[in-house]
């Protein structure tokens, strides 16, 4: 009955999505961090040059920034093209008028690129501790 379907969707929520899905580097984004003052944003003031020539040169789709990856050499056993792809996908903001869909580029938009960095750096900063 409905007190199954809730125990059931409960069981997902915590144990799939709560443990598994929504970890590092798939955690929520807090999205408007950008724009608002603080450690963040003056990061993104103060780098901006660096990170824009990346996003000129990894931003442009999916299979430039699995090389940004690669010359970061993230992936391994741990860390695969897969994970990377899933953050690519995951930065990519929806598009809610399906009309527009078809006039965007393949690529990250810049803010998109900012928080596909900022996953990536998680990921680095993880790998690092490790070793």
């Amino acid at each position: 009955g409905e007190s199954s379907m809730s125990a059931v969707l409960r069981k997902f929520a915590e144990d799939i999505l709560g443990k598994r899905i929504l970890v590092v580097p798939l955690t929520p984004f807090p999205r408007m961090l950008a724009m608002a003052s603080g450690e963040y944003f003056d990061i993104l003031l103060a780098r901006r040059r660096t990170i824009h020539e990346a996003w000129e040169r990894f931003g442009g789709g999916e299979s430039a920034f699995q090389a940004l990856t690669q010359l970061m050499r993230l992936c391994d056993n741990h860390f695969t093209a897969k994970h990377v792809a899933s953050i690519y996908a995951v930065s990519r903001r929806p598009v809610v008028d399906c009309r527009q869909a078809s006039q965007r580029s393949p690529g990250l938009r810049y803010d998109e690129f900012c928080e596909a960095l900022s996953r990536l750096g998680q990921c680095w900063q993880k790998a690092r501790s490790i070793c």
